[in-house]
């Protein structure tokens, strides 16, 4: 009996619906959406659910799930040294480039990090502007705030 590898599911959070889609057993997409809430057998997304609910209660800092999101080799450069921001912790769109080692590609890692196709597991959200203020965020930079906020009241606990 072949084994699905593939799904949806729509989970709610208290900033909207959040949607989960699982590729070939790794996490492909995970995104606010207006689509009603959805569940699926599939156990990664069982697990996928559990986890972002967990996280957006403050009880969960980091997600342990398996992620496949597709994109180009810089891309995929610039999804990773998001994983590796600290819960909690902001830092620049030019302090991702410096990690990179490309200081002058700025624009091209803010890109990036805008077609970030895994939301909170690629942390994009802490990535703000070099002035301090929260830069854009593709689902809205009131999320954003109210996530970086749930990220600083989950550290004060």
């Amino acid at each position: 009996m072949k084994t699905e590898d593939s799904g949806t599911i729509v989970i709610d959070t208290p900033i909207g619906h959040f949607k989960i889609e699982a590729f070939k057993r790794r996490i492909a997409k995970a995104a606010f959406t207006d689509e009603p809430l959805a569940d699926h057998n599939m156990p990664l997304l069982q697990t996928a659910g559990r986890q972002y609910r967990q996280y957006f209660k403050g009880e969960r800092h980091y997600l342990q799930l398996p992620l496949g999101p597709m994109g180009t080799p810089f891309q995929q450069k610039v999804w990773l040294a998001l994983e590796r921001l600290e819960f909690g912790k902001t830092c620049s769109y030019a302090d991702i480039a410096a990690q990179l080692g490309t200081p002058k590609a700025v624009s091209a890692v803010a890109q990036a990090i805008g077609r970030n196709p895994i939301a909170i597991a690629i942390p994009c959200h802490r990535v703000i502007g070099q002035n301090g203020q929260l830069a854009g965020y593709s689902w809205g930079t009131e999320r954003k705030a109210w996530i970086l906020d749930l990220e600083k009241r989950a550290l004060a606990a």
